[in-house]
């Protein structure tokens, strides 16, 4: 749904890569939810 390949997002997810603010915002989309519900400080 957001243009990255499965391996890709399980590297995000299990914190072995960064993602990237243009990633956050195309999952944000997916998820049909704001950037800032993503980010967690």
């Amino acid at each position: 749904m957001i243009g990255s390949s499965k391996s890709h997002i399980w590297r995000i997810e299990s914190g072995r890569v960064s993602v990237g603010i243009d990633d956050l915002g195309r999952i944000a989309d997916a998820l049909d939810v704001c950037v800032s519900k993503l980010i967690s400080f």
